[in-house]
């Protein structure tokens, strides 16, 4: 797996509302739970804007992920978020796998 990292602005408001779309779809298929429970963070904490926190504390959400090393995965996960950051040499904090 080649460790990625993906991290909003606080003030880029547009991706998050790309996040909230890679949400939604991963929402829709409810019967995967293996690949649900990989995520560490309430989704539904997440507002339709992208912030997480109370009214008066909103801040962005840092998080990091996993994927299989290839281009195709890659290119994918751009289509999602073109801001995306990949780091295939590091295994991040959550200990990405080479392959």
């Amino acid at each position: 797996m080649v460790g990625l990292g993906l991290a909003a602005k606080s003030l880029a408001v547009l991706d998050w509302a790309v996040l909230d779309w890679a949400v939604l779809a991963i929402a829709a298929y409810p019967a995967d739970t293996e690949l649900l429970s990989t995520i560490s963070f309430d989704l539904t904490q997440i507002s339709p804007e992208g912030w997480v926190g109370s009214a008066d504390g909103r801040r962005s959400l840092r998080y990091e992920f996993c994927i299989p090393h290839s281009a195709d995965y890659q290119v994918a996960v751009q289509a999602i978020d073109p801001t995306i950051e990949f780091y295939p040499h590091s295994p991040g904090r959550i200990g990405c796998r080479t392959d």
